[in-house]
């Protein structure tokens, strides 16, 4: 599936907790944590893990498809990367879609939170290297 602002947003869509789900499922993500060095955290969402894990091959294609995931040496990366895509093109233009690629790449553990480098007065994306591709 190809990585842009419409897809994600069906995928995320679809991983939201509805009347179908059961509570067990429900997982709380947060980007923006205190002990990831943020004086304003922000308010966890909730996602249907179960539904989540039914997209992860989608999931793990999207953070595929990502321009660091190709040509970055290091697995942090400078959050504004992450609109752009292998070719260099970008496929989003919403911070909003940025924010649901993340929600949905800490539940498949394809990213971590975001990381406030005071140092370097940037905010960094721990992306994990090496998708793989799940089997079910």
């Amino acid at each position: 599936m190809e990585l842009n602002e419409d897809n994600l947003y069906t995928v995320f869509t679809s991983c939201l907790p509805g009347q179908d789900s059961e509570e067990k499922n429900y997982v709380a993500v947060q980007l923006m944590t205190a002990q990831n060095g943020f004086t304003q955290v922000d308010n966890p969402i909730y996602l249907d893990k179960k539904k989540v894990m039914k997209h992860k091959e989608e999931i793990d294609s999207f953070f595929g498809q990502l321009y660091s995931v190709h040509h970055s040496k290091v697995n942090i990366i400078d959050i504004n990367e992450i609109y752009k895509k292998y070719d260099g093109s970008y496929w989003a233009k919403q911070p909003a879609s940025i924010l649901q690629l993340c929600y949905l790449g800490i539940v498949t553990g394809n990213c971590h939170p975001l990381y406030n480098n005071t140092k370097y007065q940037t905010v960094v994306l721990p992306l994990k290297r090496g998708i793989e591709k799940t089997t079910s």
